[in-house]
């Protein structure tokens, strides 16, 4: 009797331990996006995060190059893009704008858009154009896309 008291004290234990250590990762984990979405912003101001509340007009034509990546933040292929969008930023600097925008916050503008699947990149033209590319790219792969468009 004794033997299996302490063995359902040490499970129970066990599961205790087991328990707050998920509660903490989950609470990290939610609270790094958001916190990671903020450093995007303010890293030498080259990605934009669109705010919630905040209005972005894709029928209006832009002065430049302009790409906007639809993420989530518990989208996998979207968090692996991220760094590369923001490479990207940093080595494109003024000749394009980059912004960032999560389909949770603005489920209005995804949805117009018609977008189903994410990461999904949007390449809008000075001319009025748009291109949309849906997927993880690899570095390579991005910066051929926006090497093409800066020379369309």
């Amino acid at each position: 009797m004794k033997l299996h008291k302490l063995i359902i004290a040490t499970l129970a234990a066990g599961s205790l331990a087991v328990l707050a250590s998920c509660s903490g990762k989950s609470a990290q984990a939610e609270s790094t996006p958001a916190e990671t979405q903020e450093e995007v912003a303010t890293t030498e101001g080259t990605v934009r995060v669109l705010a919630q509340g905040e209005v972005f007009d894709v029928n209006e034509t832009p002065q430049c190059l302009t790409i906007i990546d639809f993420n989530a933040t518990w989208c996998g292929p979207c968090q692996a893009f991220g760094p590369i969008f923001e490479e990207a930023a940093k080595k494109y600097g003024d000749k394009v704008k980059f912004i960032s925008v999560d389909v949770d916050v603005h489920k209005d503008l995804a949805e117009s858009l018609q977008i189903n699947s994410i990461p999904a990149i949007l390449f809008m033209y000075p001319d009025g154009t748009k291109d949309m590319s849906v997927g993880l790219m690899d570095s390579d792969e991005f910066c051929g896309k926006i090497d093409s468009a800066l020379n369309k």
